[in-house]
């Protein structure tokens, strides 16, 4: 049976690879984890305690910019934990995919409508 969920970069900030081998120990086989998503209100149930986040419109999660248009639709950065979780993850074997919300992104659709 191939074991997949979806999670969030942030919930990977606090000991990573200790994360990535409670997931592998349980059985996962691969991590959709969002490089892109839209604003929004997470429980982060890795932080002690329980943390919750809230995001504004549009956030990219590697330090570099993310991928845009010519300048119409970039996104702001918000730090590296995409990249700090996808090594994290791919250590004990789980495969990692790229989740990009790029539709339901409020910030840029108004400020390009």
């Amino acid at each position: 049976m191939n074991i997949e969920l979806f999670a969030h970069p942030l919930s990977f900030r606090e000991q990573p690879q200790a994360q990535a081998d409670r997931l592998a120990a349980h059985g996962v086989d691969g991590v959709r984890l969002a490089f892109s998503y839209r604003s929004g209100r997470w429980l982060l149930t890795t932080s002690t305690p329980c943390a919750v986040a809230d995001f504004a419109s549009g956030r990219w999660f590697r330090d570099e910019p993310a991928p845009h248009d010519g300048g119409r639709l970039e996104l702001p950065v918000l730090g590296d934990d995409a990249t700090t979780a996808t090594a994290a993850l791919l250590e004990p074997g789980i495969e990692v995919t790229a989740w990009l919300v790029g539709l339901h992104q409020s910030g840029p659709a108004t400020a390009h409508p």
